[in-house]
């Protein structure tokens, strides 16, 4: 399974580089939507897409949800944010905890917000600006989204995960 994984990842990665939204704004949806297929067939995520392959160390083990839910914890005693910085970067230059954040956020749309997903996407890929698109398909902001995003993870996500 996860030879052939990881041979589809690489291979459309390298097919449809024409179809890329991450130069655009679009690297969170990128890595999130990525890393979500893989994790809801294989339950954790440990491919990344070639150019990643050899820069990337493991985060997790490529379990992620105990750990995001930890990451989103420390953010908030902190005041800081973990998703602003995302949508200015390309998916080849996230971290895999970044990446993993991007997945994250990935399943809280696809949890919460599944028909905005479709507008969104489309709206990157004719270059919109993602800030923007987040108000217009889920009628609020970057940080309002964080907000929610957090409450959600921390209502979802697991304190700690189940040993294998």
């Amino acid at each position: 399974y996860w030879r052939a994984w990881s041979s589809d990842v690489c291979s459309s990665d390298l097919m449809f580089r024409e179809l890329d939204i991450s130069p655009h704004g679009g690297g969170w949806l990128d890595a999130g939507l990525g890393h979500w297929h893989e994790y809801a067939r294989f339950d954790r995520s440990v491919q990344y897409c070639i150019e990643e392959a050899n820069a990337l160390d493991n985060f997790s083990n490529g379990v992620w949800r105990a750990a995001i839910r930890k990451m989103c914890e420390r953010a908030a005693s902190k005041g800081g944010t973990l998703l602003p910085p995302l949508f200015n970067k390309t998916t080849t230059s996230m971290s895999a905890p970044e990446q993993a954040i991007c997945w994250s956020f990935y399943d809280w749309l696809v949890a919460e917000h599944p028909s905005a997903l479709r507008p969104i996407l489309m709206g990157l890929k004719q270059k919109g600006d993602a800030r923007e698109l987040l108000k217009e398909h889920l009628g609020m902001g970057l940080l309002k989204a964080e907000e929610a995003w957090r409450e959600w993870v921390s209502g979802t996500y697991p304190k700690k995960e189940k040993t294998r």
